[in-house]
């Protein structure tokens, strides 16, 4: 049987994982992943900048509606 992740909240600032900048204010343009969670790894979220999305995975800003 697969066990479920235990769901965790972290509070504090949304930093960038390549570049480290800090989002001011909202962060609607920057991006999440989950990664991990193979092979007993954790599972775990990676913040991109809108720059750094663009460069690194070529994902563009969703717009907002």
């Amino acid at each position: 049987m697969r066990q479920e992740p235990e769901a965790r909240t972290i509070a504090g600032e949304v930093r960038c994982t390549e570049c480290d900048t800090p989002a001011r204010g909202p962060a609607t343009s920057w991006r999440a992943y989950l990664t991990g969670g193979f092979d007993g790894e954790p599972v775990e979220v990676v913040v991109y900048c809108p720059a750094c999305a663009m460069r690194e995975l070529g994902a563009a800003p969703v717009p907002l509606s």
